[in-house]
């Protein structure tokens, strides 16, 4: 079987997982240990994990720190923007015309509903008068008939 050739898009997460790998072996690099006896590298690499752990999460720490101040910003930010954009005479002149608007609307379906209702009950009654008309038509109608017949 060929291979595919879609492209799969990889998603954030996975991206973020990877760049936390990338971080430790960058803290890793950074732990220096000193040109001593074999005992001493012995003892050190034992705290190294210890000590790349706690790189790694003083790294993740700040970063979503970071994260959480930024968003912090922007969420008052935004807050203080749509505050000011509430408190404008324009929006307040928009309220009113949008107010206006819809009783207007309101006005205009009360006035379809009541105009649909009577037009229905003037075509019943129009319905009616002309049954009737016809029936006296066609009794008329018989009566000269049978008149003319005699």
């Amino acid at each position: 079987m060929a291979p595919s050739t879609r492209s799969i898009k990889t998603p954030t997460p996975v991206y973020a997982f990877v760049g936390i790998g990338d971080l430790a072996v960058e803290k890793l690099r950074d732990v220096r240990l000193p040109k001593t006896d074999v005992k001493t590298v012995q003892d050190q690499m034992q705290t190294a994990p210890a000590k790349a752990q706690a790189a790694v999460t003083s790294a993740f720490h700040d970063a979503l720190t970071q994260a959480n101040t930024v968003y912090g910003h922007l969420a008052t930010r935004g807050e203080t923007l749509v505050t000011r954009i509430r408190g404008q005479e324009a929006s307040a002149e928009l309220r009113k015309q949008a107010g206006r608007t819809a009783t207007q609307a309101k006005a205009t379906k009360t006035t379809a509903k009541k105009a649909t209702k009577s037009t229905r009950s003037r075509a019943k009654a129009t319905t009616t008068s002309a049954k009737k008309t016809a029936e006296a038509g066609g009794e008329a109608t018989k009566s000269a008939a049978d008149k003319v017949g005699d």
